[in-house]
């Protein structure tokens, strides 16, 4: 159970990381074609197109993030079907917390790597903007 924590944990930074530098589709490739992602507030994306539209359309606060801390709390299940347990931080850049986050994301195994499949999140509280 170990290494499965270790890898969705590495895959998770690695996604955050090409968020952050604006790799939107590079970022995507970890994510499964029928992926479903539910946003706060929002009804549910589902498929990457979906995604990155929503990705595209989130530019202006992407911008305001200095960094993003991240911390993968659990994994449940094994096999092709793993369940995460995460929560985050999102810094501004003059250091303020933007957002605390907390997340439950399915992985499902492809090719030999756990992509996202489904993932819910939600924030502690409003955004500070």
């Amino acid at each position: 159970m170990a290494g499965i924590l270790e890898e969705v944990s590495a895959t998770h930074k690695k996604i955050i990381d090409l968020l952050a530098k604006g790799k939107n589709k590079e970022a995507l490739e970890f994510y499964t074609d029928d992926c479903v992602i539910m946003t706060p507030g929002r009804e549910a994306l589902q498929g990457k197109d979906a995604f990155l539209k929503f990705i595209e359309a989130s530019a202006e606060l992407q911008s305001k993030v200095d960094k993003t801390e991240n911390v993968e709390e659990a994994v449940f299940g094994e096999g092709d079907l793993v369940t995460s347990r995460s929560k985050g931080t999102v810094y501004g850049k003059d250091g303020a917390v933007i957002f605390k986050r907390k997340a439950l994301t399915v992985w499902k195994k492809v090719n030999g790597k756990y992509l996202v499949h489904n993932v819910i999140w939600n924030t502690d509280a409003p955004l500070n903007l």
